[in-house]
């Protein structure tokens, strides 16, 4: 083997046996990744292993005609598959088009012959059996570069190829990914929501009815994951069994030159530190900037250049706490003063994302509810008291995310917010109470597409059905007024649920209530229940579980005194099974081979269980 071809081993060892193999289960395998990966340096390897066995057992060497029509080249190719096995190489394949123009001649019956496809487009891989191959871990690209030349030019020139080549409407989408940091596993939908923000997807991008921006963006990102630009990762795949990915990243290498590319496009993505006074870098033009404040307490020192920090023609900026969380009490620190953050001055600003900072007085900082533009605002992890009203003022509002920023109230008048699509509501203390308040979600809410964090003690929403086909759902029930309803709204109107989660906490009261219990474990477009409060003596029997979609059950404080496994297995989609404290109080748990068809997790805490046994079918 080469003494170049380092970190691909295992890989070549792979796709030797897959070619090697005498089953017909993969006629085709497909070799995909990134240009410049090693895609074809695998395959030449895997044929210089194959031909020294071929040319040992077939010494005789075949002559290609050239004058031959298509037909007769086709006819030909399939005459010398059917006499001897042959390994084709189709290198670089493009599009799924010209694989349907070659196949004829190689798709032969009653032949052993393998075709190895080289790709760098997952849909073309799938016309066999995809093999991916990825970039050299760390350790190996150190191993490959202490012997060789830097070869920037050529790897700059094999990112920017694959740059290049990609479509006019994802070029911008792709340069986008560089404002997130080296090795940052970003929730895809941030980035659906950025690309949304800044225009890169709009309403002229919809393509079929009742498509939405954040499909077309699902769409975006699959296929820049295709070209293996983009790395695409799922961390819970049975919780939303409709979404394709959770999480997604750029390699370092790819991120760099991302970064390049754009700063030679001019489209203005900057990454800076704010550290003992100043920052790390002043750029002169920014549109799209992340800032990591590395303080507890950040004041400016060099106060005379206060005006060029920071540029007026931002769109977009994330304001984050760059500080590490074993030093900090409760991971905050104070928001930067006025002469480092002002924002009066970004009129054009259509996203702001501040994570973990504590805001002076509770208050929001002034400037902030006059960005007209606004498209999405993010404010996690952060400590105020409350949202202003005058938040009515960001009319172009599509997103509000509160997630993790305790106690906050929210204002009513999230009916003025005509274009609002995706709220994602704060957490509350179990003890915590908004006087006087209760923030209404039965009015302005029609269209939105993501409802996160709902919670029956200090949220209303007394007709749920107001809200026409939400994609995203998670509520924290508290009184079975509440539950009724949303279990009515999710079993009979929200069919086009992506993500369902249904927590079950103390006021609610499910002991008795066994058509209630029924309706919860069979309900159509519920993912994931969490009960944790009585429910008597057992689960109801059914014989409607087949319209279960059920995949995650926690059971927590729920008093079951029989064994419920046995009802609980013939759950067709559960994946998640979780006892907790006092979810169980029986003696026995009985388990069969034949139920939990989906199951791969389940965890007991705080339960004892004298006897458990396990029936396997003969």
């Amino acid at each position: 083997m080469d003494e170049c071809f380092v970190g691909k081993e295992d890989d070549l060892k792979r796709l030797v046996l897959l070619v090697a193999d005498d089953e017909e289960v993969h006629l085709v395998v497909s070799v995909w990744g990134m240009g410049g990966i090693g895609k074809t340096a695998i395959q030449c390897q895997v044929r210089s292993v194959l031909e020294g066995v071929l040319k040992q057992l077939n010494p005789k060497r075949k002559e290609g005609v050239w004058s031959l029509n298509v037909e007769e080249m086709i006819e030909q190719l399939c005459e010398i598959q059917r006499c001897k096995r042959c390994l084709v190489v189709l290198d670089d394949v493009w599009e799924i088009s010209d694989w349907e123009e070659l196949k004829r001649a190689f798709y032969v019956r009653d032949v052993w012959s393998k075709i190895l496809v080289t790709t760098r487009k997952r849909d073309v891989a799938e016309i066999g059996f995809p093999v991916e191959v990825e970039l050299l871990n760390v350790d190996d690209g150190w191993e490959h570069s202490s012997g060789h030349d830097k070869r920037d030019n050529e790897i700059d020139g094999v990112v920017n190829f694959s740059y290049q080549n990609l479509p006019y409407y994802l070029k911008p989408c792709f340069l986008y990914l560089g404002i997130f940091k080296e090795d940052e596993s970003i929730d895809v939908t941030h980035v659906y929501g950025m690309w949304i923000a800044q225009g890169m997807i709009s309403n002229e991008s919809i393509r079929q009815k009742d498509e939405t921006l954040m499909d077309v963006a699902e769409l975006y990102l699959s296929e820049l994951a295709s070209t293996s630009l983009v790395q695409v990762g799922t961390t819970d795949d049975y919780l939303s069994p409709t979404r394709k990915f959770d999480t997604c990243k750029l390699h370092d290498v790819v991120r760099e030159l991302c970064l390049k590319i754009g700063e030679n496009e001019g489209f203005g993505v900057e990454n800076s530190e704010f550290k003992d006074g100043s920052f790390s870098t002043i750029p002169r033009v920014a549109r799209h900037m992340s800032i990591y404040f590395k303080n507890k307490h950040n004041r400016l020192i060099n106060s005379d250049r206060r005006e060029e920090h920071l540029s007026k023609h931002l769109r977009s900026l994330r304001i984050l706490n760059g500080v590490t969380w074993d030093a900090i009490e409760f991971g905050v620190i104070e928001f930067p003063p006025q002469s480092i953050v002002d924002f009066k001055k970004y009129k054009f600003l259509r996203e702001l994302v501040i994570e973990s900072f504590k805001f002076e007085g509770g208050k929001l900082p002034k400037g902030i509810t006059d960005l007209l533009l606004l498209r999405c605002i993010r404010l996690q992890h952060c400590v105020l008291d409350k949202l202003p009203s005058s938040i009515r003022n960001l009319v172009y509002l599509d997103t509000i995310d509160l997630v993790g920023s305790w106690n906050v109230r929210v204002p009513n008048v999230l009916n003025e917010l005509f274009r609002l699509k995706h709220l994602f509501l704060p957490p509350y203390e179990k003890d915590h109470k908004i006087v006087n308040h209760r923030l209404r979600l039965d009015e302005g809410v029609a269209e939105l597409e993501s409802l996160v964090g709902f919670n029956s003690t200090v949220h209303e929403l007394k007709c749920a059905t107001t809200i026409k086909n939400p994609r995203v759902f998670s509520a924290e029930i508290h009184d079975n007024e509440s539950l009724k309803v949303i279990l009515n709204a999710i079993a009979t109107s929200w069919n086009k649920l992506q993500i369902c989660v249904v927590e079950i906490e103390e006021g609610c009261r499910l002991k008795g209530e066994e058509e209630l219990m029924e309706i919860l474990l069979t309900c159509p477009n519920l993912y994931y229940l969490r009960i944790s409060v009585e429910t008597e003596q057992g689960i109801p029997v059914s014989s409607d579980f087949i319209r279960s979609r059920l995949v995650r059950l926690h059971l927590l404080s729920s008093g079951i005194e029989h064994d419920p496994m046995g009802i609980l297995g013939k759950l067709p989609c559960l994946v998640e099974l979780c006892w907790r404290w006092g979810s169980f109080v029986g003696e026995e748990m009985t388990c069969r081979e034949s139920d939990f068809h989906c199951l791969s997790f389940m965890r007991s805490s705080l339960i004892i269980v004298r006897i458990w046994r396990w029936f396997r079918m003969d």
